[in-house]
């Protein structure tokens, strides 16, 4: 820790402490006041000075972590010198990492076991190793989970198992295990190697980033053709690669089909970035919108029963706004309701604009019950900073006014809009400047459909907004333009 920081809260080990839950707080002053691990008691006073100071929230006026008064409580009575604190900082940092590495151990009762495996090997306890071995055995046995992290588990208990035979009980005869280990690496590696590379070519869709995908080709040739595609871990793998490679209805059902047969054999997270990898991939396979949305609907109803979608049990917030969108595009308008009474408590708590996203969604809701006036309420609530709740609240307004025959505020709103995205247009995807930037346009063209001399033009009109691409609220559009010209 050296003397660049202003304060004691700006150094790494104050910043690293705050990370701590209370447990975790109160476990790692046991750890450091235990004489094995800290033979320090000036350390042993520095975190008992910051275990109090940190348990002070909010932080008063008159900060009660400061270099001066740790100084203060560890060197009573002496001359006040910074860099003596720094130094004791710098001691106990490296005190809290190895707590956490510890931890970390404690917490994996396998990497536990495989490192007193290596022990009793290296030191020829043979009868030590076999019991450890049946134990770790029996504890990989017992695993619901059978994903890349398990066949990492077993190579690493049959790697051991194969140093150990051809070290201690080799008569120099037969296998000594080395085929089962090269098998389970041999697993393990294809599985890892897929999942890695459908994480790039995930995000090459959205970074264009030129990866090299060596050796994809080959594996991909390879495996259905080889024992181990019968292993639910590569064939989810290599299908979530398929989709994200080549997007075809086959590869997306097979990947939803694996999914909902093998759910339990993957963690949570690796669940929610293969569903993920399905509702990207949705729009391409289905072919219509509206066979999208569906689609997409029940990808999110899936998610919701087996609450893949939650993270730590909340929502991210723009899932939740994009749920009750989808059910609103296939005018689920009472289910969309109910979620949205449901699960309104659920999103993520320390969201900044957790407000603005419910009202912003009771807007849309109250729109599709045709309650513009209470829409409009909900709309006048928002505070919100995100550039994109701004462009939301202005197409669902200039809606509102359209239904309600506002004619100022239309025509005020259009130019504002314009204006606004104009003004902004740095800070906005170009998709949605051009998505925002064609609504306002159509909008403001249909609300003069008096324009439209002739039926040709009408005609000529829908054909132009059923042609556009990028253009936001295109059914509602083409539903206006069908009520005006019966």
């Amino acid at each position: 820790m050296s003397n660049r920081h202003r304060t004691l809260r700006e150094t790494k080990l104050v910043k690293l402490l705050m990370h701590f839950s209370k447990v975790e707080r109160r476990l790692f002053n046991e750890f450091v006041q235990a004489s094995f691990f800290n033979k320090n008691p000036k350390l042993s006073n520095l975190y008992a000075f910051l275990y109090k100071g940190l348990s002070i929230n909010p932080i008063p006026a008159k900060d009660p972590i400061t270099f001066e008064l740790a100084f203060k409580h560890i060197f009573p009575n002496e001359t006040y010198k910074k860099e003596r604190i720094t130094k004791l900082c710098s001691k106990l940092f490296k005190l809290v990492e190895r707590f956490i590495v510890i931890q970390k151990i404690e917490n994996s009762q396998a990497e536990g076991q495989l490192l007193l495996l290596d022990y009793y090997n290296q030191h020829y306890l043979n009868d030590y190793y076999q019991v450890v071995d049946k134990n770790i055995r029996k504890l990989s046995e017992n695993m619901t989970l059978r994903n890349n992290d398990y066949y990492r588990l077993c190579y690493n208990i049959e790697g051991a198992s194969a140093k150990f035979l051809s070290t201690q009980l080799d008569d120099g005869r037969g296998d000594v295990n080395f085929q089962q280990t090269t098998s389970l690496l041999d697993i393990y590696y294809l599985s890892k190697k897929l999942e890695q590379a459908c994480q790039m070519k995930n995000r090459q869709r959205t970074t264009l980033y030129p990866y090299s995908f060596d050796l994809m080709e080959e594996i991909m040739t390879f495996l259905p053709r080889s024992p181990y595609f019968k292993i639910p871990i590569i064939q989810i793998w290599y299908y979530a690669f398929l989709l994200l490679d080549e997007p075809q209805l086959s590869h997306y059902q097979k990947l939803k089909e694996l999914l909902q047969e093998h759910n339990n054999l993957l963690l949570f997270l690796e669940r929610r970035i293969l569903y993920t990898y399905l509702e990207n991939s949705c729009a391409k396979v289905m072919g219509t919108p509206m066979r999208y949305y569906a689609e997409l609907f029940d990808l999110y109803k899936l998610q919701l029963k087996k609450e893949i979608i939650y993270t730590n049990g909340y929502l991210i917030p723009m899932i939740f706004r994009n749920i009750i969108t989808v059910a609103l595009k296939l005018e689920e308008i009472d289910w969309a309701e109910q979620f949205l009474l449901e699960h309104q408590d659920r999103i993520i708590p320390d969201y900044i604009e957790k407000e603005d996203m419910v009202s912003l969604c009771k807007a849309l809701v109250l729109f599709e019950q045709q309650k513009y006036e209470e829409a409009l309420n909900y709309l006048n609530l928002l505070k919100y900073n995100n550039i994109y709740t701004k462009l939301d609240e202005r197409r669902i307004r200039l809606k509102i006014y359209y239904e309600l025959s506002y004619e100022d505020l239309f025509d005020d709103l259009v130019n504002s809009f314009r204006k606004f995205i104009s003004k902004n247009q740095k800070q906005i995807n170009e998709v949605f400047i051009q998505l925002n930037r064609n609504f306002v346009n159509m909008v403001n063209k249909l609300n003069m459909h008096h324009t439209f001399s002739t039926g040709e033009e009408q005609k000529q009109f829908r054909k132009e907004m059923q042609e556009m691409n990028l253009l936001a609220e295109k059914n509602w559009l083409l539903g206006k333009l069908k009520e005006e010209y019966k």
